[in-house]
């Protein structure tokens, strides 16, 4: 079988037992929590960056305005 045929099997979730679909329910939430956890701590350091960076840019200006 090659891959293209497994992954429609695995993706015809109407032969999957009741058991297997709640597990990969479960494991396709927990995985999805974890992605959202570290986008919102990307987007914190993105934050973070921006504001350093605006921040090295303002010291920038009042140097040499002086």
């Amino acid at each position: 079988m090659d891959t293209n045929s497994q992954r429609k099997n695995m993706s015809n979730f109407r032969t999957w037992s009741q058991e297997s679909l709640a597990k990969f329910a479960q494991q396709a939430n927990e995985k999805m929590i974890q992605q959202n956890d570290r986008i919102e701590q990307l987007q914190c350091d993105l934050k973070d960056a921006i504001a350093a960076y605006r921040k090295l840019m303002r010291k920038g200006e009042s140097q040499r305005g002086q």
